[in-house]
């Protein structure tokens, strides 16, 4: 039997894997893809709440510590930006306005490293659930130490970073384009944590070919992912809740569509 693994590589070096769709089955357990099944909506997110629900603990309590470090860096730039305001004053002249003292030049430095701070743990907290989750499907069982850890982090930061720019510029623009780039390439992230060793490109171009592949079930799933999370970012506990479901849902999806364990 041919592995779901294997295929051939092209010049951009990564493999075309089989590209029949899963067959369903129990989370956990691999099942080889058949033609006969189908990735759909409903069992990705039925198994995500399996998953989340194998390793509740971790994926509640982790993510919370995560976020009162995300909490107190917020403080933080709070802090430095009254700091910064209060060092700065605007004298009147006849060409214009100019920063009084050093004291304010070194407010604004400050209040631009906290901001900087933030998003990098911000985009680090986001990136290790996503390699929490990735993980977790590939049939390992989580440790609260997976979620405090750096190593991996850089590419899949980096494919987060990126992916937010380019639709953010898309709905800034025109909100068309932004629609197209959020269809195509929110994935991006998710096949950067299953796959590794692509480079950013190979997984943007691995990200259109799963949404143009499965056109309806792609809609189906980051339409359902925006409801879930408007919902339970309304709510503290479904707050809580949200990372681990926000994260293994697009992982299945992304797995199951390259043929991976899941």
């Amino acid at each position: 039997m041919t592995s779901p693994y294997s295929g051939s590589r092209d010049h951009d070096g990564y493999n075309h894997y089989s590209q029949q769709p899963y067959s369903g089955g129990k989370p956990g357990n691999f099942s080889e893809p058949s033609a006969a099944g189908g990735i759909d909506a409903v069992s990705i997110f039925g198994d995500s709440f399996r998953y989340f629900g194998r390793n509740w603990a971790q994926w509640l309590f982790a993510p919370l510590v995560q976020m009162v470090v995300l909490f107190v860096a917020y403080l933080i730039i709070a802090v430095v930006f009254a700091a910064g305001g209060g060092s700065i004053s605007i004298e009147a002249a006849t060409e214009g306005a100019a920063l009084d003292g050093s004291l304010g030049v070194l407010g604004l430095l400050l209040l631009a490293l906290a901001v900087v701070a933030l998003l990098i743990v911000c985009l680090w907290a986001t990136a290790i659930w996503c390699q929490a989750a990735n993980k977790q499907v590939n049939g390992h069982d989580l440790m609260f130490g997976d979620f405090f850890t750096f190593k991996g982090m850089g590419g899949i930061m980096l494919a987060y970073l990126v992916t937010s720019v380019v639709i953010g510029i898309g709905f800034v623009l025109l909100v068309i384009p932004g629609l197209f780039a959020l269809f195509f390439w929110w994935w991006v992230p998710a096949v950067k944590a299953a796959r590794p060793d692509l480079g950013l490109g190979a997984c943007f171009k691995l990200s259109t070919e799963i949404a143009k592949r499965n056109i309806g079930t792609t809609l189906l799933v980051g339409i359902a992912l925006i409801i879930l999370h408007m919902a339970l970012g309304s709510t503290v506990v479904g707050f809580v809740v949200l990372p681990g479901l926000m994260a293994l849902a697009p992982i299945l999806f992304v797995r199951r569509n390259l043929g991976m364990r899941g």
